[in-house]
């Protein structure tokens, strides 16, 4: 088992929602923290067993020798009195040649000994390695404001325009909602450079199914914070989590098929990715398609305790559910690239247009 979680791990630094994850969380230290300690039981593990084999083996070679020479000698001697023909000979040349097989067998032991030991030294090298510290990323002074100013986007080998002259401003504390048609927010905003902005979360709708402990999977968005149960159990709360966590055990209980844990529905695992991102200490919030597995009225009940939970907080809800802009302080409305219209909910449904027609279209899934 722990020679597969550490495949595991390894694996998540080239998915690219995880490690998309990973790096907006700083949970990289973290999940090479747990690499290494696993990783370290299993070459200690596998150290044990390469030399309890070594030893059977050389001791087997040390029998095979020491019997192949026994038949040696006697033979030898039986045909120098002439007490054996030319039958018994072949034999004595047969028993000299597994001897030499034996003896092979000694010398493959040892040098296997002394490779395994020194793939084991360059593992070692490798994992005392000091790492490099990161970076010192950009500051941006708390409080500032997110602008847009004439931004236009295309896929590299293509020639659309994802977005074109695009400006809007997002100002400090704002709840906004980014909304459109499917295909029409067109860039997949949260793998742009917000991580750059101060401090910052996502949860987005492509989320990661840790098999971690329930702990480690709302946790290792603020790694420092891990073992603060009252912190965690807030989060879960505030995800509707609270009693799937209970029921499943508590947080230590280890989810997921992979490594016989528990399972959790869709829905589940999508709050459980919520209550990550709310977990983390963040200015700025990205929520890309934060609910799009959850039933709109379960939805509703969630995006309020968001925002308890994101007061004075700024937040970007990414979303084609129309029903999420009642939520925010402002609604921008994107149609084929651009910015079709920007107000509150209230003031877009009067005034008609897009926002209107769309809020019409999915309003039974609100009734």
């Amino acid at each position: 088992m722990d020679q597969r979680m550490t495949e595991y791990l390894q694996n998540l630094f080239f998915d690219k929602d995880a490690a998309y994850e990973i790096k907006v969380f700083r949970a990289r230290d973290y999940i090479l923290d747990m690499w290494h300690e696993i990783r370290g039981k299993v070459i200690k593990r596998a150290n044990k067993i390469q030399k309890e084999l070594i030893q059977v083996e050389s001791i087997a070679d040390l029998l095979k020798i020491a019997y192949a020479a026994f038949a040696v000698a006697g033979l030898t001697a039986g045909f120098l009195a002439g007490d054996i023909g030319l039958g018994v000979l072949v034999s004595v040349l047969q028993s000299v040649e597994r001897l030499f097989s034996a003896m092979d067998n000694v010398s493959w032991s040892v040098l296997n000994l002394g490779r395994v030991t020194y793939e084991i030294s360059y593992l070692r090298e490798f994992l005392g390695l000091v790492e490099e510290p990161e970076k010192k990323e950009e500051k941006v002074e708390k409080g500032g404001e997110i602008v847009f100013d004439h931004v236009s986007f295309r896929y590299p080998g293509t020639d659309r325009e994802i977005l074109h002259d695009v400006s809007f401003r997002i100002r400090s504390g704002e709840k906004v909602a980014l909304v459109g048609v499917n295909g029409e927010d067109g860039v997949d905003v949260s793998r742009g450079q917000w991580q750059r902005i101060g401090k910052f979360s996502v949860i987005q709708q492509n989320f990661v199914k840790y098999q971690f402990t329930v702990r480690e999977n709302i946790g290792i968005s603020q790694p420092t914070q891990i073992h603060n149960d009252e912190r965690l159990m807030k989060s879960a709360k505030a995800a509707d989590i609270e009693k799937i966590v209970q029921r499943a055990g508590g947080l230590d209980v280890r989810l997921g098929r992979e490594f016989d844990g528990v399972e959790l529905s869709g829905g589940e695992w999508q709050k459980l990715a919520i209550a990550r991102g709310l977990n983390r200490d963040a200015e700025v919030i990205l929520l890309d398609e934060p609910t799009s597995a959850l039933d709109p009225l379960v939805e509703y009940d969630i995006l309020r305790k968001f925002l308890d939970m994101t007061e004075g907080k700024t937040s970007v809800i990414i979303s084609h559910r129309i029903g999420l802009g009642r939520f925010a302080d402002k609604i921008i409305v994107m149609k084929e690239g651009k910015v079709a219209q920007t107000g509150t909910h209230d003031e877009l449904l009067a005034a008609g247009g897009e926002y209107s027609r769309m809020w019409h279209e999915q309003a039974r899934w609100y009734e």
